[in-house]
């Protein structure tokens, strides 16, 4: 099989987003079997929410640049293609190419986020500030990248909200 084109990549902060939300979860334990949609339970959210061990973690503009900036330099060190990238509130969009499986790409993404973080002193030391996991989306044809490309610079609310890594009349697909 051909390497991916691209990997599109989401993770949200800690305890933002809970199973059993109304827009949609996922079940790990299901993985690669088929639909592994959870659907909306107050009661899973309930529970989820009883689960945790430390408070739900929000991103302030200024920890989203934080995390924009500690996010384009670790894919510069490591000489991934950013083609995309949005840091909000909750979560994170990251629409990336890279020589690494996408997993690795987001736990390194997200170490280094929580790294920069902590320096900034946006983040006590043993707080949470990310998911266990996330998604992640193997980009395989031009179509589905530019789908997500699309996705990230054009959809995400707010001035600013998402970075373009090339010029704006060159998109990456």
């Amino acid at each position: 099989m051909p390497a991916p084109l691209a990997y599109f990549l989401t993770w949200t902060t800690y305890a933002t987003h809970l199973r059993g939300h109304r827009s949609g979860s996922t079940d790990h334990k299901r993985s690669g079997q088929g639909n592994t949609t959870i659907p909306p339970s107050t009661r899973l959210q309930h529970r989820e929410r009883n689960r945790l061990n430390d408070q739900s973690f929000r991103l302030c503009p200024a920890a989203r640049s934080v995390v924009s900036d500690a996010i384009t330099e670790h894919a510069h060190f490591k000489r991934w293609r950013i083609l995309a990238l949005a840091v909000r509130s909750n979560h994170v969009h990251l629409l990336i190419s890279a020589d690494t499986p996408p997993e690795s790409v987001m736990t390194s993404c997200k170490r280094w986020a929580t790294r920069s973080l902590r320096e900034a002193k946006f983040l006590d030391l043993n707080a949470k500030a990310w998911t266990r996991h996330g998604s992640t989306r193997w980009i395989n044809d031009h179509e589905t990248l530019q789908r997500a490309y699309h996705y990230i610079t054009e959809f995400q609310e707010g001035p600013k909200a998402a970075k373009r890594y090339q010029n704006k009349d060159t998109p990456p697909y």
